[in-house]
């Protein structure tokens, strides 16, 4: 899984090519990806990039 700091800093070109195309917000400064975990959790992973520069300014986690 990759972590925050992992993410810190990427560009979006950067963050396609570690963790593909999102869930949901392509074409939106906040992206949503959904990962399959063991014991049927899911995680969802949300990056917020900076609408200046395009880099991730911070990352959610949250399992359901």
């Amino acid at each position: 899984m990759i972590n925050e700091n992992e993410l810190k800093g990427k560009t979006k070109t950067e963050v396609l090519k570690l963790l593909g195309t999102p869930f949901k917000g392509a074409i939106t400064n906040v992206w949503t990806y959904k990962k399959g975990s063991s014991n049927e959790l899911e995680t969802e992973i949300t990056v917020y990039f900076d609408p200046e520069n395009g880099k991730v300014l911070l990352t959610d986690c949250e399992t359901v």
